[in-house]
């Protein structure tokens, strides 16, 4: 080979790149939020049942004393652990949002670590709506873009705004309608 002198590497002047973080993100529609936290208080309150009924069958069995002990702490670790999970749905509803610009989309999302997925739409393969029964049920889809890279997920969309950003991510990335879909062609 030779002295390698026509392979080149040099580093990039981080200032000259694109700031994601500069700019506002847009929020998903807070019936995520709802449709999330009614989903948690549904589980919460179907464990809480659950330990509440075996409380009271361990009860006729056994030591009521030492039962109802064990069922009272098991109960209020249910739903302790509710509305913790309340507490972090509302803090991962904050975070997540999703920014459109000139050249890619990106998503944020995270709690305690936050982290921004971008997909320039050269790179875009497939972008798809899809809508769960959930979802449906309050009007609201998820966007998906795939690359070779991955997936970028955004849920939590009224379903105008994303088939709007379908529609705007397939046309920047230069794809044929046909290679895109969004459950049926």
């Amino acid at each position: 080979m030779g002295d390698g002198s026509l392979i080149g590497n040099d580093p990039l002047d981080a200032s000259s790149l694109p700031q994601v973080g500069a700019h506002a993100f847009e929020q998903v529609s807070p019936k995520h939020l709802s449709i999330s936290t009614a989903a948690l208080a549904g589980f919460t309150a179907l464990a809480a049942a659950l330990a509440v009924f075996a409380t009271a069958f361990a009860s006729s069995n056994t030591d009521g004393r030492q039962a109802l002990y064990w069922g009272s702490s098991a109960t209020a670790l249910v739903l302790a652990v509710g509305i913790a999970g309340v507490v972090y749905l509302r803090a991962r509803y904050r975070r997540l949002g999703y920014l459109l610009r000139q050249h890619d989309i990106s998503v944020r999302r995270g709690v305690l670590v936050v982290s921004v997925q971008t997909v320039p739409f050269g790179r875009v393969q497939n972008v798809r709506v899809d809508r769960g029964p959930l979802d449906r049920a309050v009007g609201l889809a998820s966007l998906t873009v795939t690359s070779a890279g991955g997936s970028l997920a955004v849920p939590g969309l009224p379903v105008e705004i994303a088939e709007a950003l379908k529609e705007t991510v397939v046309a920047r990335a230069g794809l044929d309608q046909g290679e895109t879909h969004n459950g049926e062609r």
